[in-house]
C-alpha cells in the first residue's frame, strides 16, 4: 500500500520577504505611462512577496528629480528601478547607490555611463526608424514630414534621430522640413505644432515622439481644419491614443510595453539582490 507521511515543501527562492523594499523612481509621477510601468513592477513584487514603493518628482524638474532619487538612495533599499531624465546627471547618484550595495537598473531612459546593472526599455533609435519606414510606405515614398518631441530628453531625440536618419538615407523623395520641441505639456506642444503647420501647410505627416506631442498636434490639426490632410504617427498605447486611432485622428502608434518594463525591472532587481544570478562566477564584479 501507499506509505502515508507528512510532505513538507522546501523553501524556494521566491519566498515572501517583506523586509526587502524595492523602489520605482520616475519624474512627472502622475504621467499615465509610468502608472503602467508601476503596475508591472508591483505585480512582480507581489509575486515575490516583497515590498514595492513608488517615488520621484511630480514635475519635469531635474533638480527636484535628483533630490528625490538621492533621498531614496539614502534609505538603502534592496533595489531601485529608475528612469534617468538626464543620463549624465543621474550617473553619480546611481553609482553611489551601487557602491552602497543597492541594486539599480534603469528603465525607459538609460544612464549608460553609470554603474547600473542593466537597462530595460525600447531601442529608441530603431523605433524611430520603424516609424520612418511606416510613414514612407504610407506616402508612397514621396512627401513632406516633420517631427515633434521633447528635445531635452535623450530617449525622445533618439526616436527622432532614427526617424530623420532613415528617411534621409533611404527615402530621398521625402523631405524632413523641421524638428519641433513639444515642451512638457499639451499646451506648449499645441502652440508649437500650430506654428509648424502655419509655416509649412503642405506637411503630409508628423512624427509625435511622445503622447504630449501627439495631444498637441491633434489640437493644432483640428483648430487649423487640417483633419484628413495631415497624418500623425506617435508612441505608446494610452487610451486617448487608441481612441484617436479608432477615430482616424492618428494613423499609427508604436507600443513600448510599459507593463513589461516595470515587471522585468523588478525581476532583475530581485535576482540581483538575492544573488540568484549564476551565469558566471563573480559576474557582478566583471
Amino acid at each position: 500500500g501507499l506509505t502515508s507521511g507528512l510532505i513538507q515543501a522546501q523553501a524556494g527562492p521566491f519566498q515572501g520577504r517583506q523586509d526587502q523594499e524595492y523602489w520605482m523612481v520616475t519624474f512627472m509621477s502622475g504621467y499615465s505611462y509610468w502608472q503602467e510601468c508601476w503596475r508591472g513592477f508591483k505585480d512582480a513584487a507581489d509575486l515575490f512577496g516583497v515590498k514595492a514603493s513608488y517615488g520621484g518628482s511630480t514635475r519635469f524638474d531635474l533638480n527636484e528629480s535628483l533630490t528625490e532619487l538621492e533621498q531614496i538612495v539614502a534609505l538603502k533599499p534592496a533595489g531601485i528601478a529608475v528612469t534617468a531624465m538626464d543620463p549624465d546627471a543621474y550617473a553619480p547618484i546611481i553609482d553611489r547607490a551601487i557602491d552602497d550595495g543597492v541594486a539599480v537598473v534603469t528603465f525607459d531612459i538609460d544612464s549608460p555611463k553609470s554603474k547600473r546593472y542593466t537597462f530595460l526599455g525600447t531601442e529608441d533609435y530603431q523605433a524611430g526608424a520603424t516609424a520612418a519606414r511606416f510613414v514612407a510606405e504610407d506616402l508612397g515614398g514621396k512627401g513632406k514630414v516633420a517631427a515633434i518631441g521633447a528635445i531635452t530628453q535623450s530617449n525622445i531625440m533618439a526616436r527622432i534621430n532614427g526617424f530623420v536618419d532613415t528617411l534621409e538615407a533611404d527615402y530621398p523623395n521625402i523631405e524632413v522640413v523641421q524638428v519641433v520641441d513639444s515642451g512638457q505639456d499639451d499646451t506648449v506642444a499645441a502652440s508649437n505644432a500650430t506654428s509648424l503647420l502655419l509655416t509649412n501647410p503642405d506637411i503630409d505627416y508628423v512624427l509625435c515622439a511622445l503622447a504630449i506631442a501627439s495631444n498637441g498636434a491633434q489640437q493644432a490639426i483640428r483648430e487649423l481644419g487640417l483633419q484628413g490632410r495631415v497624418k500623425i504617427i506617435t508612441f505608446d498605447t494610452e487610451t486617448v491614443t487608441l481612441d484617436a486611432i479608432r477615430d482616424g485622428r492618428i494613423a499609427a502608434t508604436i507600443s513600448q510595453a510599459p507593463y513589461c518594463q516595470g515587471f522585468w525591472s523588478m525581476v532583475y532587481l530581485y535576482f540581483i539582490h538575492n544573488d540568484l544570478i549564476k551565469s558566471v562566477d563573480d559576474w557582478a564584479a566583471k
